[in-house]
């Protein structure tokens, strides 16, 4: 509009804030509390198979009775935390579609690949750990140690396909949104393979190898078993040397100038290397 004087006025409306649905803080902090602690066990899933894979040839390939005795017992470990895991886990899958109807009725078929491939993984890695721990004195050794492998490499596929999942609300991809709002041209594969999720994943993948081995060598320290303690500190800097060394690295990048944060950089993993040697 045109005012008196000649000037140009723009009206402004003023639209209310919509305000939330009900129930909404609630739902976030149901699933932050089974997220918060789900993730712990995660962790586990991921890094134990490993580690106990690790340890197991050890004690095949050297005749190693007390790496037989850690892995034997971080087996057992790792089956209370798998069924621990898998109760959580259900009850997260539940609460996707029970809190947030909104999202996976919009966004289901962009979502439903990571999901069911995570599914098919959880399924693998319970068959081959129920193997695994009911293996113990029927089969061969290396038979034996080799249904580890399946368990591990689920772990690994069955927490990209949620790490995923998560990166893609950060990194939407894999859809057309229509003019009317309507989701178009789904592409799972591009959905889970979104850019943010290389770089989450990796995260994720230190962060577990690392609570994980510091977790385990905690425990066999506190242990009256001075040899099981010998064992375990002897994996646990090699899982756990990523994440420090990475660190340092983006501390010594962050705080000195280029060429000296090279330098450092190479100090702080050639440190690490040593210590993992010893």
């Amino acid at each position: 509009m045109i005012g008196h004087s000649g000037a140009r006025v723009v009206a402004l409306a003023v639209v209310p804030a919509a305000s939330p649905p009900p129930g909404l803080a609630p739902a976030r902090e149901q699933m932050a509390l089974s997220l918060g602690w789900h993730i712990v066990l995660a962790c586990f899933g991921v890094a134990f198979p490993a580690m106990i894979y690790v340890m197991h040839r050890r004690a095949i390939r050297r005749d190693d009775a007390v790496a037989l005795e850690l892995a034997k017992r971080w087996s057992k470990v790792a089956a209370v935390l798998f069924a621990v895991g898998a109760v959580s886990g259900t009850v997260l899958s539940f609460e996707m579609g029970l809190l947030w109807p909104g999202l996976m009725r919009r966004f289901g078929d962009v979502l439903g690949l990571p999901f069911a491939v995570e599914g098919i993984a959880f399924f693998v890695e319970a068959i081959f750990l129920g193997i695994y721990l009911h293996g113990w004195g029927r089969l061969a050794p290396r038979t034996h140690l080799r249904t580890l492998l399946p368990v591990a490499a689920a772990g690994v596929v069955g927490s990209y396909c949620v790490v995923a999942v998560n990166a893609w609300m950060n990194a939407p991809a894999g859809f057309t949104l229509a003019a009317d709002g309507k989701v178009t041209n789904v592409q799972p594969l591009a959905a889970m393979f979104n850019k943010a999720s290389y770089l989450q994943f990796a995260h994720m993948w230190v962060v577990a190898m690392s609570t994980t081995a510091s977790a385990s060598w905690f425990r066999s320290r506190s242990r009256r078993s001075l040899r099981c303690a010998s064992r375990s500190s002897a994996i646990s800097p090699a899982c756990g040397w990523p994440r420090t060394s990475l660190r340092s690295w983006r501390r010594s990048n962050w705080r000195r100038p280029p060429s000296g944060a090279h330098r450092c950089a190479s100090a702080a993993s050639s440190s690490m290397g040593a210590c993992v040697a010893r």
